[in-house]
């Protein structure tokens, strides 16, 4: 599982080097995290009965990662494990509504380093906040709708 999720980031790291080299060349990427979505809730995963065109072009023009899974199955650990690469236990994130140890680079870090703008649209549920420097936070419990930088 482990080695999985490490492997899942060398290789985004190694594709985005490729692509580092003007914004231009750089490819947009969107992550999507569903809070209890199931794999055939959404139509690139076969649903017949929720209509999801947007999300059906996006995996037909993109990448659609559907052998992934995660250690823990819960809120923030698995939000950090995703935004860490590194395993709830190794990254400090264990139990429910705890922090990543200090000094662990986080997505957003890796993502600016490579030229990107970040953001995150609802749902945050992670800590400390420093360690995730996104550029923009949206949505929910994070303002009035509009965005904050």
């Amino acid at each position: 599982m482990m080695k999985r999720i490490l492997l899942l980031f060398w290789v985004l790291g190694v594709v985005l080097a490729g692509w580092a080299q003007t914004a231009s060349e750089r490819p947009n990427i969107f992550f999507i995290l569903a809070d209890d979505l199931s794999m055939r809730d959404i139509e690139p995963y076969g649903s017949t009965q929720v209509y999801t065109p947007h999300l059906a072009k996006l995996q037909a023009e993109g990448m659609c990662l559907d052998n992934m899974f995660n250690m823990v199955p819960i809120c923030a650990p698995t939000r950090q494990t995703l935004l860490t690469g590194l395993g709830a236990v190794r990254n400090g994130a264990y139990p429910n509504h705890s922090r990543i140890y200090p000094g662990i680079k986080t997505l957003p870090v890796y993502m600016k380093e490579l030229g990107y703008k970040t953001a995150l649209i609802g749902k945050r549920h992670f800590a400390p906040v420093d360690a995730y420097p996104f550029d923009f936070l949206g949505g929910r419990d994070h303002d009035d709708g509009r965005g904050r930088t």
